[in-house]
């Protein structure tokens, strides 16, 4: 009989990393422009509508969610999850698969919060709100939520409508109040949303 022979395996070859293009060049002097907002009567209405909106989206995603926070944990399906081991990483992969999938149960996800504030707007939000910044303050919410379901931080709390949100954010530019500018950079007025105002 012959001798069956070995080989040993081929090393794995290192991932070439090109260096990283700078968009300008380090220590490049920056600036910033600022210009003054002088918004009309009516134009400080629909803001402040839009905060106060804002307000009532993010206080019912945050009560919702943590309502099923408190379902996911009373859950034994959760308590089981709580004692599987962890020593390993195989084990704190199957420890976490079984948390998720418990959450994923209860709807305790970041994608059903945004669905959820959605659904919000089929009521008055949607006159006064937009779609993109609806699921973002349903993000924000969330994550409120997420770091006191995890123990990092305590009970988040409702905002008040007096004192309110300090931002609104939409997921790309179409959402954000940015300057409105001819072509010799002179500032004409300000775009929020689609929709430019002189």
């Amino acid at each position: 009989m012959g001798k069956a022979y070995r080989m040993a395996p081929t090393p794995a070859a290192e991932p070439v990393r090109k260096p990283r293009a700078r968009k300008r060049p380090k220590g490049a002097p920056t600036h910033v422009r600022s210009w003054p907002l002088r918004p009309t009567g009516a134009q400080c209405r629909q803001i402040g509508t839009r905060f106060f909106t804002g307000v009532r989206v993010y206080n019912a995603v945050l009560g919702e969610f943590i309502g099923r926070s408190r379902a996911v944990k009373a859950d034994p399906a959760w308590q089981a999850a709580r004692e599987l081991p962890r020593r390993t990483a195989a084990e704190r992969k199957r420890r976490g698969a079984a948390f998720g999938a418990v959450q994923a149960a209860h709807g305790f996800t970041a994608d059903a919060a945004q669905s959820f504030a959605s659904s919000l707007r089929k009521s008055w939000v949607r006159e006064h709100l937009p779609a993109q910044e609806t699921q973002n303050l349903g993000a924000r919410a969330f994550d409120a939520v997420r770091q006191w379901h995890v123990g990092k931080k305590g009970k988040p709390r409702f905002k008040n409508a007096r004192r309110g949100l300090h931002s609104v954010a939409a997921k790309d530019g179409n959402g954000a109040l940015r300057p409105n500018t001819d072509d010799a950079g002179r500032l004409v007025g300000l775009q929020w949303g689609r929709n430019a105002r002189r």
